[in-house]
């Protein structure tokens, strides 16, 4: 087929490898779902549909990453979510794990991650129980803290929720800001400084 020079028809989404992903849920899954519920489909209430299911999948004395394996579990059998997910999310988590011990080495007392786009939380929770993770394998005392942001107030309820059962809401906060396309917002950083309440400032993010 003959591409468009103007570029109007390109697929926005053509960066996620679609048939990549297929393949992968396909091993991931005994239970095939729908092709409507597939790569790159969008349905609505689908967010409220996984948030019902981890709440019946998961037992009162869940961990983190049981709660991660059950929206695996949804998106595998049930219906595809843009989430990082676990092979993507692996590449994260090893970059993570690297930035941590560069501060351990480095005396550093605490360790500040944020996030923009936190859509369910699934994101959010990885990054959570990775830093701790981390920082437990460095053999030293290092607090630590996941500030992610998100425009949407039904994804931000829901993340808030989905972060609750995994019992990190300790070291995760979700900022519900409304930003702009037209240059009004202010910087992130000066909305995380409000938010940090801390003598010490973020470096500022351009």
């Amino acid at each position: 087929m003959a591409s468009n020079s103007a570029g109007d028809d390109e697929d926005p989404f053509a960066c996620f490898d679609s048939e990549d992903d297929e393949h992968d849920d396909a091993e991931q899954s005994p239970v095939g779902r729908d092709e409507e519920c597939g790569v790159l489909s969008f349905h609505a209430n689908t967010e409220s549909s996984l948030l019902t299911h981890v709440r019946n999948a998961i037992p009162n004395d869940s961990s983190s990453q049981d709660v991660l394996n059950v929206i695996d579990d949804f998106c595998s059998a049930r219906h595809w979510m843009m989430h990082v997910g676990p092979e993507k999310g692996a590449i994260l988590t090893d970059f993570l794990r690297e930035s941590i011990q560069e501060a351990i080495a480095g005396a550093s007392r605490s360790f500040i991650a944020v996030e923009l786009g936190t859509y369910c939380g699934y994101g959010s929770i990885l990054l959570a129980q990775t830093m701790l993770s981390a920082i437990n394998e460095g053999g030293r005392k290092m607090d630590c803290h996941l500030y992610t942001v998100e425009i949407n107030p039904n994804h931000a309820a829901i993340a808030r929720e989905m972060i609750q059962m995994a019992n990190l809401q300790d070291i995760i906060s979700v900022l519900l800001i409304d930003l702009h396309m037209d240059g009004t917002t202010e910087s992130i950083a000066d909305l995380l400084r409000v938010n940090l309440q801390k003598e010490k400032e973020l470096p500022k993010i351009d």
